[in-house]
């Protein structure tokens, strides 16, 4: 079955088919709501992901399995991450709350011209020292203090606020890295049971990089009406720095698949004009360069981009996986077709909310629009959290018995 799964998915990603549609669930919470635990649970110990994503593997027989992305509580903890709410005793939430990162602003618009002179000294400075308060002694010291001075200059290590930050960061990385390593193994355990996985490797593309994590979303948003070539400046030094870095995280993940989640590129934050001079360069050079670095990326496009398609579908063939929230399908297999691998198509609400016989209707309506051809993998629009069972088996048996070649 390995075999055939990964046919199946590879030449939907050649914009061909195999013998039937592939079949794929975005899944996320879902994981953990549905096998028995809290999401609290997962974020406290990854390990917990071991029984339910073997067990969801042969319980629903995927062709590609999307693994779960999230962050270990115990390092939001540690660093006193600023822009990130989860579920626990620390911040007093339910042990079911979804994590969600907040919309935070560190660099004011003020603040563009001092970026600019410096970019490195003002992220260390003040977004980092911002975003992680228990490492801002650490923050004090920059490159120019330590390639200035002689080995005297390194008794700043030893200073004790300085000292408690590194030791606070040290560990913190410590969390992490064994976070990841155990969703890593799982990955590995998951394609030796024959089940191809995607999300081991996710990044953002520069624009929501610099979005999210510096400048703001609501905020950047506004600036691309005021001064666009601020932005645009902005954002291709972050790329200049971020990318090569995004390209060997990916190629050490060992997958194929590379997941990008397109956070402001939507209708619903700027317009088409806007999209093709400020957004959507910033994210072709980031995909060009995993595409060259013989990766697929797997472009989850957040919110209606129905009027983005005929600028997304300037590609280079078969190379590129679209995963849509919102978007016309006729009009999506129309601009894609033979250029780019369409995933999605099911409504998440219509699995949580329809009955059997409403997912299998639209699973056909689906299939008939996106199915000729080949170049298409079934999924749904959002990642599940809480979903109906007899839904998810209705959709599944419906895919394979009506999506066959």
């Amino acid at each position: 079955m390995e075999t055939i799964r990964n046919e199946r998915i590879n030449a939907a990603i050649s914009c061909s088919h195999a013998d039937r549609v592939p079949f794929s669930i975005n899944a996320n919470n879902y994981y953990s709501i549905a096998y028995g635990h809290t999401i609290y649970d997962v974020m406290k110990d990854a390990r917990f992901f071991n029984p339910i994503l073997k067990q969801f593997a042969k319980d629903v027989d995927p062709d590609l399995i999307s693994m779960p992305i999230t962050y270990p509580l115990d390092a939001l903890s540690l660093s006193g991450a600023q822009n990130v709410s989860y579920p626990g005793p620390d911040q007093g939430l339910p042990l079911d709350t979804p994590y969600q990162y907040l919309d935070d602003c560190f660099l004011e618009e003020e603040d563009y011209d001092r970026y600019f002179r410096d970019p490195s000294a003002f992220l260390t400075r003040e977004v980092f020292a911002q975003k992680f308060p228990p490492f801002a002694p650490a923050a004090s010291i920059t490159p120019q203090a330590l390639c200035s001075g002689s080995i005297y200059s390194m008794a700043a290590f030893a200073a004790p606020p300085i000292k408690k930050a590194l030791l606070k960061m040290i560990r913190t990385g410590e969390i992490v890295a064994e976070y990841l390593s155990h969703i890593g193994r799982l990955a590995h355990e998951l394609e030796e049971m024959g089940y191809p996985t995607f999300g081991t490797a996710g990044v953002l593309n520069p624009y929501d990089a610099f979005a999210d994590n510096v400048r703001g979303i609501m905020d950047i948003n506004m600036d691309i009406l005021e001064d666009p070539d601020r932005v645009n400046d902005a954002v291709s030094r972050w790329g200049d720095i971020s990318i090569p870095g995004d390209v060997a995280v990916a190629q050490r993940s060992g997958s194929q698949f590379v997941f990008f989640p397109l956070h402001c590129g939507g209708e619903s934050f700027m317009s088409l004009e806007l999209f093709q001079t400020c957004y959507w360069p910033h994210v072709m050079r980031s995909v060009n360069a995993m595409i060259d670095a013989g990766l697929t990326p797997i472009l989850f496009c957040e919110g209606a981009y129905t009027s983005r398609l005929e600028t997304i579908a300037d590609v280079r063939p078969g190379k590129i996986i679209y995963l849509f929230e919102d978007v016309d399908l006729a009009k999506a297999k129309k601009a894609l077709n033979g250029k780019a691998c369409i995933m999605g198509g099911m409504k998440t609400q219509t699995l949580m909310f329809g009955s059997p016989e409403d997912v299998v209707e639209e699973t056909k309506q689906i299939l008939d629009i996106c199915a000729p051809d080949g170049g298409f993998i079934m999924s749904n629009s959002l990642a599940l959290d809480q979903v109906k069972q007899e839904n998810i088996e209705a959709w599944r048996r419906a895919t394979e018995e009506f999506g066959k070649y």
